[in-house]
């Protein structure tokens, strides 16, 4: 019993001995660096020296906390030191972390116990303040906006701020917000749909607009872009589709011009319907760098210039026009915009229309084509609207050709000198310009000439020339090749003699009046009466005095015998013309010629005099009854004083 006693009082005196040892012994943390602010989102370090008086191997920072988990937690716990010897003394570093989107005040307490012992070595508690942060993010889509595709805006609060958020907008396309105040929760997010206005009045091109968005401090923006297709409403219907647009060049490639060269377009359109479509206008445009369309100013070739009208395309049918143009010799350099478009005036622009092709380079929407001016010295003078009158003559003939005189070249040219040679029919003329030419500037030239006699019946080569490049006298360039003008020449080399009449002409008339100041139309039917095939020139001779003649639409014929063809002489008649007037016809085949005079009356300005004979009855009876309407006013007059 004694025993049992005193083994228990050694056993406390133990346990007593070991809890004041325990006691004694001491770990301290001393913070060094302990931030009083945190942003949303961030991590900070917070630094502490750690002192001990004792070995301690198994530490335990686990049980570390923050006064609110959802707003700020500890980091880096397990990385802490769990091993520290007596009288030592560390730096450890922990991290917090604030959550995304949280503020306010919280605090944070460090605490270290060993191994499994509950009781805490040490702790320290620091508090902090989350700052209120403003963050945003914002996302558009589509980048691209069409006239049929609105975009929509996603925006995101990164931050932490409940302030309300601000959208605006800037740039050349003019955008249209749903919304332009927002209050979006932290970490919430909100979409606006964005449209773009009165496209209408922006030129051919890529449109970009900007919308900003603000919270305090905070901004993002993002950018969306239109298009302005050739349609003016844009791209309309499903009907009607541009399925091919060759581009053709008389230059050195077919999307870089030079001044002068010819292009010629083909553009294939395709009804995709089940029902026809009529009156299907295709467009050609070009526009320059401000969006503006500058087609009207290339020379074009074809009757309609830059629109073509198609009366009819079949459903499930295609048609395909040809736009051919000259490039202008003062034409802008610069990088234009090729485009086309095809619409139905039945059905209208704004409800059927088409403007992209896979042919086309950018966006299926247009190909660029760059003007430049040209840059090789043996091509910096041009010709162009050459007219010579006429293509076809026979020995003894007047011939005119006049040409426009371009500089397509880089340089000014102080002097130009033009040549016009054959050799064969003794041609070596030239015109100097001594006024010269600027860039791009134009004169115009005439040479005139006659047909030598005796020369042989076939086709000669006229050749325009020009000497440039002017200094000290001479000219030092030459163009490299010259420009060839066609000249048929017939009825010069005797033929075979024919015997009895070489033809007949039988004239009638085509105009429906014959009036002064106006023109006049009459056909010659032409029959070769000769027994071989003989070939004809043919021209009106004998009218200069009453007329001016603009056009023959044949003047060599060649016919078999008995073989007959029709030609028309237009006349420009002059004002003062009256009477009967006379010109020939005649028809030669170089050894014999046949003529018909041909008589034209104008009926001489009728004179009032002959008016008022031509109505002399209407005025006598006019006259009677007025004098009648006199004599019973006066007869009532005489009965109302009785």
């Amino acid at each position: 019993m004694k025993t049992s006693l005193f083994t228990r009082t050694i056993l406390i005196f133990v346990s007593l001995l070991f809890l004041a040892a325990s006691a004694s012994a001491a770990l301290t943390l001393t913070p060094v660096q302990v931030p009083n602010s945190i942003a949303p989102g961030q991590d900070v370090q917070v630094r502490y020296n750690i002192s001990s008086d004792a070995n301690y191997t198994s530490l335990d920072w686990s049980a570390s906390t923050t006064s609110d988990s959802t707003k700020l937690v500890w980091k880096n716990l397990a990385s802490l030191p769990i091993n520290i010897n007596a009288g030592t003394t560390q730096e450890i570093t922990a991290v917090l972390n604030a959550k995304s989107h949280s503020i306010g005040s919280v605090s944070a307490t460090l605490r270290v116990k060993n191994g499994t012992n509950p009781a805490f070595l040490a702790s320290h508690t620091s508090s902090l303040s989350i700052n209120e942060t403003s963050g945003l993010s914002v996302s558009g889509s589509p980048a691209l906006l069409t006239s049929r595709q609105n975009g929509t805006i996603n925006i995101n609060n990164t931050g932490n701020s409940n302030s309300p958020i601000i959208l605006s907008t800037s740039g050349a396309l003019n955008l249209t917000l749903s919304s332009k105040t927002l209050s979006i929760s932290p970490g919430a997010s909100q979409s606006v749909l964005v449209s773009p206005g009165n496209t209408g009045a922006l030129p051919f091109g890529t449109h970009t607009g900007t919308v900003l968005v603000n919270q305090g401090s905070a901004s993002a923006s993002t950018i969306f872009s239109f298009q302005k297709t050739f349609c003016s409403s844009g791209t309309q219907g499903t009907n009607l589709s541009i399925s091919r647009v060759d581009i053709t060049s008389s230059g050195d490639d077919d999307e870089e011009w030079k001044p002068l060269d010819i292009v010629t377009i083909r553009v294939r359109v395709d009804n995709d319907g089940n029902n026809d479509l009529k009156d299907v206008v295709v467009r050609l445009g070009l526009f320059d760098g401000a969006g503006v369309n500058v087609a009207n100013d290339l020379d074009f070739n074809n009757k309609d210039e830059d629109e073509i009208t198609i009366d009819r395309i079949n459903d499930n049918d295609e048609e395909t026009v040809e736009f051919e143009f000259t490039v202008p010799g003062d034409m802008d350099t610069g990088d234009y915009k090729l485009s086309v478009k095809a619409f139905s005036e039945k059905v209208s622009e704004n409800l059927l229309c088409a403007d992209t092709s896979s042919d086309f380079e950018t966006e299926n929407i247009y190909t660029t084509i760059s003007i430049d001016r040209e840059d090789e010295e043996g091509r910096f003078i041009n010709f162009d609207d050459i007219d010579l009158s006429p293509t076809q003559a026979t020995c003894g003939d007047a011939v005119t050709l006049s040409a426009d005189v371009f500089n397509v070249g880089e340089d000014d040219q102080d002097r130009v000198r033009v040549i016009l040679r054959n050799r064969e029919l003794s041609l070596d003329m030239s015109q100097e310009l001594r006024q010269g030419l600027d860039i791009g500037d134009d004169d115009r030239i005439t040479f005139s000439f006659t047909v030598p006699r005796n020369v042989q019946d076939k086709d000669y080569t006229l050749e325009l020339d020009a000497d440039y490049d002017y200094s000290g006298g001479d000219y030092d360039q030459s163009l490299d090749e010259t420009k060839k003008v066609l000249l048929t020449v017939f009825g010069c080399t005797p033929g075979q003699p024919v015997t009895g009449a070489v033809a007949s002409i039988n004239a009638e008339l085509v105009s429906d009046e014959v009036l002064a100041g106006k023109e006049l139309l009459v056909r010659a039917k032409l029959t070769n009466l000769a027994n071989q095939t003989t070939t004809f020139v043919v021209s009106p001779k004998g009218y200069e005095s009453w007329a001016d003649l603009t056009r023959t639409s044949d003047r060599l014929v060649t016919l078999r015998t008995g073989e007959s063809k029709d030609i028309t002489f237009t006349f420009d008649v002059n004002e003062d013309v009256t009477g009967e007037q006379t010109f020939t016809i005649e028809a030669s085949n170089g050894n014999r010629a046949q003529t018909q005079e041909v008589a034209v009356e104008f009926a001489e300005e009728r004179a009032r005099s002959d008016v008022f004979s031509d109505n002399k009855l209407i005025w006598v009876i006019g006259i009677v009854n007025i004098i009648l309407i006199i004599l019973i006013i006066v007869v009532a007059i005489k009965i109302s004083q009785r």
